[in-house]
């Protein structure tokens, strides 16, 4: 029984920490979102939310070690022409692990303004974000309507 705890604890809460091991990961806008201020969670899964399939980036995350390098920043897994390095903010491939990006001014947004999801090619991404301004938006009037 304790085995199983710490198991689904791990599950639970160890993949979290892959976030800390590649540029950005936490500043990527969630383009299949319907909130365009959402972040990916999970840059590496089909699920933005994390558990189930890999998508392209989080295959090539594992084969290339689970850590960023030199190698992970130069793929381009989503095969749309820009490098994982390029989309995540680290276009010469110097980031390490133990250091934070930085924005250009200390007024930060949140998702970063030039970052691109590593997993989802960007004529995907521009889909999907034609796709939420053309949703109706939410009515934000809550008065009953008239009888």
């Amino acid at each position: 029984m304790y085995a199983l705890v710490l198991t689904l604890v791990f599950i639970s809460h160890g993949f979290p920490d892959f976030n800390r091991k590649i540029p950005n990961s936490e500043r990527v806008r969630d383009v299949r979102s319907m909130d365009p201020s959402e972040n990916v969670r999970a840059l590496g899964h089909s699920n933005g939310f994390g558990g189930g399939r890999l998508n392209d980036f989080g295959e090539d995350f594992v084969k290339f070690g689970l850590i960023w390098n030199e190698k992970i920043c130069r793929a381009d897994s989503d095969g749309d022409g820009r490098t994982n390095g390029e989309e995540l903010g680290d276009p010469d491939c110097t980031w390490t692990p133990d250091e934070e990006l930085t924005c250009a001014d200390e007024d930060c947004t949140y998702p970063l303004p030039g970052l691109s999801h590593p997993g989802i090619p960007q004529d995907e991404e521009d889909e999907f974000t034609e796709r939420r301004k053309r949703a109706p938006k939410p009515s934000s009037s809550m008065a009953p309507s008239p009888a």
